[in-house]
């Protein structure tokens, strides 16, 4: 099966510093902390990815997707990946350890709208985001 969507920071230079809120292919990507928030494209392990302080990063998915593919570097200490429903409820938590490489993460848990990294004492990296969508769901389709 492949991805509906998929996120990456490739075309950004390293060293790039991010708005502290952006979007890219209508998902919404926020400094948790706000403005005290810190994003940066960073080169680890021979790729690109969105680094994020300890306070964490927060992804707002524009619809629920039946399927979600991550790829996270932990380089310090483990990072915690949430996801939430609509209203905000506590649908899946788990740490990603620091194995100082990318570790692929697959969710399986329909109704997730809001993924949220935290931790990681300032290394934790997001290189990749894929979404799929069920075939009977044909709302929403990148090409």
């Amino acid at each position: 099966m492949s991805a509906n969507l998929v996120i990456d920071f490739r075309t950004y230079p390293a060293g790039h510093v991010m708005k502290t809120s952006f979007a890219i292919a209508s998902q919404r990507f926020d400094a948790i902390g706000g403005a005290a928030g810190h994003l940066m494209v960073h080169a680890r392990e021979n790729d690109i990815g969105l680094g994020f302080d300890s306070a964490g990063l927060r992804i707002q998915l524009s619809k629920s997707f039946d399927q979600l593919e991550l790829k996270v570097g932990s380089f310090a200490e483990p990072v915690t990946l949430s996801a939430l429903d609509a209203m905000g409820t506590l649908l899946h938590q788990q740490q990603i350890q620091p194995p100082n490489k990318i570790v692929a993460v697959a969710l399986n848990v329909p109704g997730v709208r809001t993924l949220e990294l935290t931790g990681g004492t300032n290394e934790g990296t997001l290189f990749e985001l894929a979404a799929y969508f069920s075939e009977r769901d044909l709302s929403f389709r990148s090409s």
